[in-house]
């Protein structure tokens, strides 16, 4: 039962990733700015967050953070798409957002052994 446990953490850390990049999309789209402006934010945001995950936070990543620089990398990543959600006006949504990676973590740190805190 806990490896299953494990395994469904480790695939909503991966749509809680997802969600950080639908999360700034939505911002993007939802400034309220000229269309350009909309674009380049709205599709710029998720790249960019994108590439930096890539470089900083993916498990397969050669230049991966670990200990306290993972721990504010991670803060900083997944707390952006909650600000985002909140500016866009879905207040509900960002909470939520906030709650379910704060309790995804910490299930992966008790599982596991080995979260971004404790390398």
């Amino acid at each position: 039962m806990m490896i299953g446990i494990k395994y469904s953490s480790l695939a909503l850390a991966f749509l809680l990733e997802l969600c950080v990049l639908g999360a700034i999309c939505y911002w993007g789209f939802k400034t309220e700015s000229g269309l350009l402006i909309k674009i380049i934010f709205g599709i710029g945001g998720p790249f960019l967050a994108v590439v930096l995950w890539g470089m900083f936070g993916a498990p397969k990543s050669s230049r991966q953070l670990n200990g306290w620089l993972r721990f504010v990398f991670e803060f900083v990543f997944f707390g952006s798409a909650a600000l985002a959600l909140w500016d866009a006006g879905q207040p509900s949504l960002a909470v939520l957002f906030g709650v379910l990676v704060i309790v995804n973590h910490v299930l992966i740190y008790l599982l596991d052994g080995k979260h971004s805190m404790s390398n």
